[in-house]
C-alpha cells in the first residue's frame, strides 16, 4: 500500500499557488510567523477536505445495479476523465490569468498580517481540485483495505505529510540555509508562477493517464 501512496501524496503536494506563496514569504520580512500560518491553513484545509473524502469513500455502496460504485477501477476511471479533461484546458495558453494568479499571492507580500496569509492559503487549500483528485484514490486504497489498523494509519499520514510538502519544504530550506537560499528560493518561486498552468496541466496528464492504465486494469 505505501508504494502506491507515496507518488499520490508528492503529486498533491503540487499546488503552484500554495507552493508560490510559501515561497514568496520565506523570502520576506516576519517569514517564520507567516510561513507557519501558512502551513496550518494548508494542514487545515487538506485535512478537512481528506476526512470528508475519506468518509464518502468508506459509505460507497459496492455495485448499483450492475455498475461496480465503489470500486477501485470505477473510481480511477472517473478521475482519469476529469484530470485529462482539466490537462487539456490547462495546456490551452492562459496569460490573463497567470498573471491574475501571481498578483493574487504577491498583493500580501508587504504589509498584510499574518492571518491574510492564513486565509488565502486556506482558500488554496479548499480549492485545490486537482490535488484532492489525485488524493482520492490514494484514500479510497487505505479505507478499503484489509491491512492492520496500524499499516492503514502509518499510510495515511505518509500520505498527508506528502501532501504537504508544498508548504512544509520552502521553510525548512529557509531555517537550515539562512538568507543564503534567498536567490534560490527567489528563482523557484518566479518559475513556479510563470509556468503555473504547465505544472498543472503535466500533473493532470500524467496522473490522467495513470489513472486510465490502473482504473481498466482494476476494473
Amino acid at each position: 500500500m505505501l508504494w502506491e501512496v507515496v507518488p499520490l501524496g508528492l503529486a498533491a503536494a503540487v499546488t503552484p499557488g500554495l507552493i508560490g506563496l510559501q515561497l514568496l514569504v520565506v523570502v520576506g520580512p516576519s517569514w517564520s510567523r507567516r510561513a507557519l500560518a501558512v502551513f496550518l491553513a494548508n494542514l487545515i484545509g487538506f485535512s478537512l477536505v481528506a476526512a470528508v473524502l475519506l468518509a464518502g469513500l468508506m459509505h460507497l455502496p459496492d455495485t448499483l445495479g450492475s455498475f461496480k460504485v465503489g470500486s477501485d477501477g470505477t473510481l480511477r476511471l472517473i478521475l482519469a476523465a476529469g484530470l485529462l479533461i482539466a490537462a487539456a484546458f490547462l495546456f490551452w495558453p492562459h496569460p490573463v490569468l497567470e498573471a491574475r494568479a501571481r498578483a493574487g499571492v504577491e498583493r500580501h507580500e508587504q504589509h498584510a498580517p499574518v492571518k491574510a496569509f492564513f486565509f488565502l492559503a486556506l482558500y488554496f487549500s479548499v480549492t485545490d481540485v486537482s490535488s484532492f483528485a489525485v488524493l482520492a484514490p490514494g484514500l479510497h486504497d487505505v479505507s478499503s483495505s484489509s491491512a492492520a489498523t496500524v499499516i492503514r494509519i502509518g499510510a495515511l499520514l505518509v500520505l498527508m505529510i506528502l501532501a504537504l510538502a508544498g508548504t512544509w519544504a520552502a521553510p525548512i530550506v529557509r531555517l537550515v540555509a539562512g538568507h543564503r537560499a534567498d536567490s534560490k528560493l527567489s528563482a523557484i518561486y518566479d518559475w513556479v508562477m510563470n509556468n503555473q498552468f504547465h505544472i498543472m496541466a503535466v500533473l493532470c496528464l500524467v496522473f490522467g493517464v495513470y489513472f486510465l492504465y490502473t482504473g481498466l486494469q482494476r476494473l
